[in-house]
């Protein structure tokens, strides 16, 4: 018999410079960002236009969790 144990992926981490880079603005829409949401806001630099930021282009460093095996060996049945 084996086992196969995975861990929960270990999620990036927010990159503020980023988000001063893209003028994301302060407040609850960069939580949207770390919940895995996109966003849309006005275009500081378009007026009358939107721009859309997905949590990608902010947050980044996170990964896979590790996955490991056990065989384990039992008796065999008569």
């Amino acid at each position: 018999m084996v086992y196969i144990c995975r861990a929960p992926d270990v999620p990036g981490k927010f990159d503020n410079s980023k988000a001063v880079e893209l003028k994301v603005p302060n407040g609850p829409i960069r939580g949207k960002l770390v919940r895995g949401e996109t966003i849309e806001f006005d275009d500081p630099d378009h007026p009358g236009q939107k721009k859309v930021v997905t949590p990608e282009d902010v947050i980044g460093g996170g990964h896979e969790g590790a996955v490991s095996d056990q065989a384990g060996y039992g008796r065999e049945s008569s």
